[in-house]
């Protein structure tokens, strides 16, 4: 079933959470709030549409996704407050050494079929 119409309607809202988001930021903590106000935004938007998707569609889910999702979602946070009065070049030197582990777990990992759907395990 094919809902072009909720396509618009979703990246309408999207843009709204955005510019809600934006505009709170700024009021609360200046321009520096306005990286949390889009990561917040796109999270949120990602929920949303993933509980559309789910209406419309079987999406299969991996043994762990969840803890994996926390677990990012928590060293995302830590990074983010922490990092902030390092240097560059510790910045630098972490953010290679997390891109090129992520970049190995992808490439490491099978497809399987279960039920009629490719999941990455």
């Amino acid at each position: 079933m094919k809902r072009t119409d909720l396509i618009l309607w979703l990246h309408l809202g999207y843009a709204a959470i955005i510019v809600t988001g934006l505009t709170l930021a700024g009021f609360a903590w200046g321009i520096a709030g306005a990286p949390w106000a889009i990561l917040g935004a796109t999270v949120i938007f990602n929920i949303v549409r993933y509980f559309i998707a789910i209406r419309y569609l079987f999406i299969p889910m991996a043994n762990g996704t969840t803890f994996k999702i926390a677990a990012l979602a928590v060293t995302a946070f830590l990074l983010a407050h922490f990092a902030e009065n390092w240097n560059v070049g510790a910045r630098v030197t972490v953010t290679l050494f997390i891109t090129g582990g992520l970049a190995i777990y992808l490439l490491r990992r099978k497809p399987h079929l279960t039920n009629d759907a490719v999941s990455w395990v």
